[in-house]
């Protein structure tokens, strides 16, 4: 759908995201890649220098899951999330399955009150 396709657009547009990685059911996005034969962007949780973000859609329920997300530098976390956000589909929600971030998210949910999650 072209709403996801925007949000990798707008993710393109961060000046930290270099890669970007889009599916039938996720993107991902990140400052780094690993793999030799497909690259893919490092969005894993406590990475020492990637920024990166990974999420995917359920089309079927019209739930995005946050899934991953990193950042060492503060802010980008936020700018991330701002930019997969921007412009959302009112009839969709936004979900986070496992919040070990230690309050990230609950100041997401406070700073997106507009969209509908699950938690």
């Amino acid at each position: 759908p072209i709403e996801f396709v925007n949000m990798a657009i707008r993710l393109s547009s961060l000046d930290f995201i270099k890669h970007i990685r889009l599916t039938d059911d996720s993107i991902s996005a990140s400052s780094e890649v690993e793999g030799k034969r497909i690259k893919v962007p490092v969005t894993k949780p406590d990475h020492p220098s990637a920024i990166g973000i990974k999420i995917y859609f359920h089309k079927s329920y019209k739930i995005i899951d946050f899934d991953e997300i990193n950042s060492p530098t503060k802010g980008n976390g936020s700018k991330m999330v701002d930019a997969v956000l921007a412009n959302f589909p009112n009839n969709w929600q936004a979900a986070v399955a496992m919040d070990w971030s230690g309050g990230f998210w609950n100041k997401m949910k406070e700073k997106h009150k507009t969209i509908e999650w699950v938690m």
